[in-house]
């Protein structure tokens, strides 16, 4: 795989535990991109780790030397988004409660 990829959180949580697919994977990439909903995950579960100060000097590290993928709403995204924000404030799984 060369080139440019976008990282979700859980292959980001991966490639920091060292997992083997993750690191052969990504080892030819040469530009990460990560959305802004990603750095918000990864920093909201340093901040509530039992490792706080270390886990955000590395994931601050890593958020420093990728690109922010800037998302932006979008009729489609707004069809989609809307009824599954809804579905999760029903079943009471929604991390933002309003």
């Amino acid at each position: 795989m060369n080139g440019r990829i976008s990282l979700d959180t859980n292959i980001v949580i991966r490639l920091f535990k060292n997992d083997p697919i993750i690191t052969k994977t990504l080892v030819t990439v040469s530009t990460f991109y990560l959305p802004i909903p990603v750095i918000a995950e990864l920093l909201f579960t340093a901040r509530n780790s039992s490792r706080q100060k270390e886990n955000l000097k590395v994931y601050n590290e890593f958020i420093d030397v990728c690109n922010v993928l800037n998302m932006r709403c979008t009729p489609l995204s707004r069809q989609w988004g809307a009824p599954y924000r809804n579905n999760c404030q029903k079943t009471n799984n929604l991390v933002d409660k309003k």
